[in-house]
Formats: structure tokens, sequence, C-alpha cells
């Protein structure tokens, strides 16, 4: 990526950056990974564009910043930067319908948060048991 730092701001957790994390890194890009404490986040917020984290920062040669949101966005960014979503529209095709499914299974997990712990168990039983296997069998695909 042609810049002279990328800052990546979320929750002191891994949620929705760890998968910008895990393309930075795949990616050999250097960051800097700011986490912020839930404590501090209401202070925080109303200086974040949108309100909602995470965010990343680039920062180029000459100083200009570009701040950047949505978590899917950032991510898909920095993989098109770097050459990793596929060389052909097959393996593009591919890579966008496990991200699709990776979301689906995340959205569906997102739903047990606040669940009593018998309810959160059940759901996750039939994440485990419904999505997961379908979100796998794409990796069949590639051989």
């Amino acid at each position: 990526m042609a810049c002279g730092h990328v800052k990546l701001i979320y929750f002191n957790g891994r949620g929705r950056a760890e998968p910008i994390r895990m393309i930075l890194v795949a990616a050999g890009v250097e960051f800097e990974d700011e986490r912020i404490e839930f404590q501090d986040w209401p202070k925080i917020k109303p200086t974040i564009p949108g309100g909602r984290l995470p965010i990343v920062k680039i920062t180029d040669k000459r100083g200009d910043v570009k701040t950047m949101s949505e978590s899917l966005a950032i991510a898909r960014f920095i993989a098109r930067k770097h050459n990793m979503m596929g060389d052909t529209d097959d393996e593009y095709y591919i890579i966008e319908k496990m991200i699709g499914q990776v979301e689906d299974v995340e959205s569906e997990y997102h739903k047990t948060l606040m669940k009593p712990p018998e309810e959160k168990e059940k759901i996750s039983k039939e994440i485990l048991n419904g999505k997961v296997p379908i979100l796998l069998q794409v990796s069949k695909l590639r051989k």
C-alpha cells in the first residue's frame, strides 16, 4: 500500500477489526493498532466519522489523511490493494461468497450476545450445525 502510515482504531478486542488486522498482517503492512477501552467510547464517539468503529486512517507521504469506515469495505479495500481478491473472476466470486457467508455466521452469533446462557447455547449449536458446515464447503471449490 503506497502510504506513509496506517492506523487501525477499534475497541480493545477482536470483533469487526480482526479480519482487517489479519489482512494487514498477511499483506505485510505495518500498522498502528489503536485500542479504545469501552469506558472511553462515549468521549471518543463524537470524534469518529459516523460514530462507529472500526476506522482506518491512512496517511500518505505528503501527510494527507484518508479516513475509512465500515469494516467490510476497509477489508476489501486493503485486500484489493494487495492483490488478495483473486486473479480471476471465478476466484473473486469464491472470495466474495466466503465473505458473505462469514458475515451471515457473524450476524447469527451477534443475536446471542444479550441472550440468557441456555438460549445462547441453543443458538450457538444451531449456528455450528447449520451455517458453519455450509461455509466450510466453500473451501472445496478451490480443490
